[in-house]
């Protein structure tokens, strides 16, 4: 890998794909450290929701390393995009959209080399997301971690399709494979983690700029009456609702540009807030009261804007509850399937 590295190409692009436990964390921790050892400036950028190492669930992380370590999980980012999912599922574009964005940072700030390190998603449509990470991001070398290529479904040879020369196989990681269960408590202390001795604070909905995907809204519609209920718009013409209702879901209308959230979902939901744009860490939100005044427990002093997400945290961090995102489909995709709405 090194031996391809130019400082004419900067920061020089090495991406590692692999499916889950395939030892993806700890190839990317010995590049970092090997490029320290060889003079060079290192970044990683952590693309996995569920299982990241340098950010908590439902976010991914930028780091820029500068001695080495044993683990990525002793480094916090120095960057973070918020979109408040823990699977890339349906919503491939947003985490690509995302990723390009924290390459940019990377780009600025003259690193030598950037260690994209990506999530477990490779089977059926994880596959294709693969593929579009790759051509979007343009990385100078493909690490693929895998156990053999003899399936047409195989991931180095599909990525070695369409990304010939610059895709290697590389013999995955003989690991113990982590259970649901292992998964579920290791999302749950990476949420402790970053959201420990907060404190209380006070913020109203209607005072800041709301995110939710990554979609900013910040324009309060007039026109929609009432206390209890909240509507924002933004120049892309999407509009955020909230009303006091008791939905256990959050609607996703591509069709008409709409995002529906309930009070419910506020509350206990795991939360990111920005401040001249940047997240300055997570919190939670402990009540929300009719007027959407929210009490929350952070960190973070200085918030000008909010991200939602779709995760709930309860019993004392104990438990993690996932807000079911209803993703209505654009007009078009409707006619396609003979006039029927559908609902993913």
């Amino acid at each position: 890998v090194f031996e391809k590295v130019s400082l004419n190409t900067r920061p020089f692009q090495i991406m590692v794909v692999g499916e889950t436990d395939s030892g993806k964390s700890t190839l990317s921790t010995y590049l970092a450290n090997y490029a320290i050892s060889r003079g060079f400036r290192a970044c990683v950028l952590d693309g996995d929701l569920g299982q990241g190492d340098l950010a908590p669930p439902g976010c991914i992380g930028l780091k820029f390393v500068e001695k080495s370590f044993f683990d990525l999980r002793e480094l916090a980012a120095d960057y973070y995009d918020f979109l408040g999912i823990i699977s890339p599922r349906g919503f491939q574009d947003h985490v690509i959209e995302s990723i390009l964005r924290l390459k940019s940072i990377a780009i600025k700030d003259s690193t030598d080399i950037l260690i994209v390190n990506t999530d477990g998603y490779v089977r059926e449509k994880g596959l294709d997301y693969k593929v579009n990470i790759v051509l979007k991001l343009k990385p100078d070398i493909v690490l693929c971690l895998e156990d053999e290529v003899s399936s047409n479904l195989s991931l180095f040879k599909t990525l070695s399709k369409v990304y010939p020369e610059k895709t290697v196989f590389l013999r995955r990681a003989k690991a113990k494979q982590k259970t649901r269960e292992e998964r579920f408590h290791r999302r749950l202390n990476q949420y402790r983690r970053f959201l420990s001795r907060g404190h209380i604070r006070q913020f109203s909905l209607h005072n800041l700029k709301v995110k939710f995907l990554n979609r900013t809204f910040y324009l309060n519609d007039t026109s929609f009456f009432g206390n209890y209920n909240l509507c924002k718009l933004n120049d892309d013409g999407w509009k955020l609702i909230i009303r006091p209702l008791d939905t256990p879901c959050i609607v996703y209308d591509e069709g008409h540009r709409e995002l529906y959230l309930s009070s419910y979902t506020l509350n206990r939901m795991f939360i990111a807030l920005e401040h001249k744009n940047n997240v300055k860490g997570f919190g939670i939100i402990a009540h929300v009261n009719p007027e959407l005044t929210l009490t929350v427990s952070t960190k973070v002093d200085e918030v000008d804007t909010i991200h939602l997400s779709s995760i709930k945290l309860t019993n004392n961090f104990n438990n993690e509850v996932l807000v079911p995102i209803l993703k209505q489909e654009p007009p078009e995709t409707l006619i396609q399937d003979n006039n029927t709405q559908q609902f993913n």
